[in-house]
C-alpha cells in the first residue's frame, strides 16, 4: 500500500499514493531532492528548511497530487551530475502546489517550475530570488511557467535573478 519513506538516495522525504502526511519544524538536506511528492499524495510543509539538495528542494508530480508550504525556506539547490535541474521547486503532471511565506533563494535554476497540462501553483508573500545560470545558457530564472500549467502570485519578490523573473 500507500506509505511515507525516508530514502538516503533519490529524496530525502518521500511521500506515494493516496495518504497525506505532514512535515514540520524540521531542515531537510541530503543526497536526493529534498521533499519528493508522488501519485495522489497530499502533503502539508510548515516551518521547513530545505538546503542544499540534489537537483530539486521538492517535486510534486501527478494529478491529484498536494503540497502545500507555510513558513520555508529552499536554499542552494544542487546542480544533477550533468550540471543541469538545481531547481527549487518543480510542479507537474496535474499536481497543485500552494505556498505561503517563504523564501526560495539560490537555487541554481528555477525559483518554481510549473510545467505540463492540469499543473497549477498558487503562490502568495514569498521571495524568489538569486537564481544564477550555471551554463550561462540555461537556467536563472526566478518562476518558469509552460505547457498549459497555471500560476497565481500575489504579494511575492521577484529579485536578482540571471535571466528573467518570470518566465
Amino acid at each position: 500500500g500507500a506509505k511515507a519513506t525516508i530514502l538516503p538516495v533519490d529524496a530525502v522525504i518521500r511521500v506515494k499514493g493516496a495518504i497525506t502526511a505532514g512535515v514540520r519544524d524540521v531542515t531537510v538536506s541530503g543526497p536526493g531532492a529534498g521533499i519528493v511528492a508522488l501519485n495522489g499524495a497530499g502533503l502539508d510543509v510548515t516551518r521547513v528548511a530545505l538546503v542544499e539538495n540534489f537537483a530539486f528542494g521538492v517535486v510534486v508530480a501527478a494529478e491529484g497530487t498536494r503540497f502545500s508550504g507555510t513558513d520555508f525556506i529552499i536554499a542552494r539547490t544542487q546542480l544533477d551530475l550533468v550540471g543541469m535541474l538545481g531547481g527549487g521547486i518543480q510542479v507537474e503532471g496535474g499536481a497543485t502546489l500552494t505556498l505561503s511565506r517563504g523564501v526560495l533563494v539560490g537555487n541554481p535554476n528555477a525559483g518554481i517550475f510549473v510545467a505540463t497540462d492540469g499543473a497549477s501553483a498558487e503562490v502568495s508573500d514569498v521571495l524568489i530570488a538569486g537564481a544564477q545560470s550555471p551554463t550561462n545558457v540555461l537556467g536563472g530564472m526566478g518562476v518558469v511557467v509552460q505547457g498549459g500549467a497555471s500560476l497565481t502570485l500575489t504579494r511575492s519578490v521577484l529579485a536578482d535573478n540571471d535571466d528573467v523573473g518570470l518566465f
